[in-house]
C-alpha cells in the first residue's frame, strides 16, 4: 500500500492541476470574447473554491480526499458554464438579427430603416449596423473607411453580414463576399482583390470610352435619362473607369436620384485619377448632400475639396470657408433645380 502521506500530496496536486484548468477556462472566454457575466461568474467560482480547498485542508477542516472533491465539484461546475456560454454566444453567431429598431438610420444615406424594407446588417461583435438595401450595404464595404470617418463609427472591420430573409449569418470573407455581391446586386459594381481592380480586355475598354462620350452629349444636351443608359454600358464594359462612374453620379444627380449619385461618387474615389479630381468629387459629393438637405455632411466634403483647390467652381457658388481652419465653413445657398450639376459640365473635356 501506499503511504498515506504520499497520496496526500498526489491527492493535492490533483487538486491543484483542476484548480488550473478552471482557471484556464477563465482565461479562454476573455479571449473568445464570452460575456462578462460568464467570465466574473467562473472566476469566482473558481477563486471560491479554491479558498475553500486550501484552507479548509490548511485547517485541518479538510482531509485531502475532501479537498480534492471541493475543486472536482467546482471543476464540473466550471465546466458546465463554459458549455452554456459557448452554446449561447454560437446562438448568437448563427440567429438572425432583430428588426430594424425604431430610429435605425442607414449610415450610407441617413433614411430610416424600417422592418418593412429590404433591409441587410452588417455586424461586429454584437455592434449592428441596419442598412435600407443591399446596395447600400454594398457600398458601405467598399468604401469602410470613407464612411467610418464620415460616420464617427466605432467599428474596426465588419465580420458578418445579414440580408432579410436569411435564416442564418454569412461571414464577411474572401470569395464569400465575391460571391454574395457578384450575384445578389442589381446594379453594377466592380470586384476588387486587394487594392487592384482585375483589368479589363483593350478592346472592352475602348467600347467603354465610346459609351462614356455618348453619355457625355446627352448630358450636354440636358437628357440625364439617356445619358444614365450609356454610362451604364460604359460600366458594363469597364467597371473601373472612372469617368463612368462620376458622370452617372452626376447624370443620376440631375435626374433627382440623389441618393444613387452619391453611391456613385463615393465609389469613384477609389478610382480617382489624380488630385484635381479628387477635389471635384469631393465637391460633387458636397452639392449632392445639399439636395439631400444634408447641409453638416456637406460642409465636411466642402472643407475637403477647398484643402486640395480653394478655387473649385462647386466651392465658389455654394462654400464659404475662412481659410484657416478656425471656424466651421458655412453654406453660402442651397442650389435649384439641376443648377448645382450643371457647374460640373465646365469639367468635361
Amino acid at each position: 500500500m501506499m503511504d498515506p502521506v504520499n497520496v496526500g500530496h498526489i491527492l493535492i496536486f490533483l487538486a491543484r492541476l483542476l484548480e488550473m484548468f478552471s482557471f484556464g477556462i477563465v482565461l479562454f472566454f476573455v479571449f473568445k470574447g464570452v460575456a462578462l457575466k460568464h467570465v466574473f461568474l467562473t472566476a469566482g467560482i473558481t477563486v471560491g473554491g479554491i479558498l475553500v480547498s486550501i484552507f479548509g485542508y490548511l485547517g485541518n477542516f479538510l482531509s485531502p480526499i475532501a479537498s480534492l472533491s471541493v475543486d472536482l465539484f467546482v471543476f464540473f461546475v466550471v465546466l458546465a458554464i463554459a458549455f452554456y456560454a459557448l452554446m449561447e454566444k454560437r446562438e448568437f453567431k448563427i440567429k438572425p438579427p432583430p428588426q430594424p429598431p425604431r430610429g435605425a438610420r442607414c449610415p450610407v444615406c441617413g433614411s430610416f430603416v424600417k422592418p418593412e424594407d429590404d433591409y441587410c446588417v452588417a455586424r461586429e461583435g454584437k455592434d449592428l449596423l441596419y442598412f435600407d438595401s443591399e446596395e447600400h450595404l454594398q457600398s458601405f464595404l467598399e468604401n469602410f473607411k470613407e464612411y467610418k470617418s464620415l460616420r464617427k463609427l466605432n467599428f474596426l472591420k465588419i465580420e458578418d453580414i445579414y440580408k432579410k430573409g436569411d435564416s442564418t449569418w454569412s461571414a464577411l470573407k474572401g470569395l464569400l463576399l465575391l460571391l454574395f455581391f457578384s450575384f445578389s446586386c442589381a446594379e453594377h459594381t466592380t470586384v476588387v482583390i486587394g487594392d487592384r481592380a482585375q483589368p479589363e480586355p483593350p478592346g472592352l475598354v475602348v467600347a467603354s470610352e465610346k459609351a462614356v462620350e455618348n453619355g457625355k452629349k446627352h448630358l450636354r444636351k440636358g437628357n440625364c435619362g439617356k445619358a444614365i443608359k450609356e454610362f451604364n454600358k460604359a460600366l458594363d464594359k469597364n467597371p473601373s473607369n472612372f469617368e463612368a462612374l462620376y458622370w452617372l453620379g452626376v447624370a443620376e444627380g440631375m435626374c433627382g436620384y440623389y441618393r444613387k449619385a452619391y453611391d456613385r461618387f463615393i465609389l469613384s474615389l477609389k478610382y480617382v485619377p489624380g488630385e484635381g479630381w479628387k477635389a471635384k468629387v469631393y465637391a460633387t459629393i458636397g452639392i449632392t448632400l445639399l439636395y439631400m438637405d444634408r447641409e453638416d455632411e456637406a460642409i465636411v466634403y466642402f472643407e475637403r475639396a477647398r484643402l486640395i483647390d480653394s478655387k473649385n467652381e462647386i466651392l465658389i457658388a455654394y462654400y464659404e470657408g475662412d481659410g484657416k481652419g478656425h471656424k466651421k465653413g458655412r453654406i453660402k445657398k442651397k442650389p435649384k433645380d439641376r443648377e448645382g450639376f450643371e457647374i460640373t459640365l465646365r469639367w468635361m473635356d
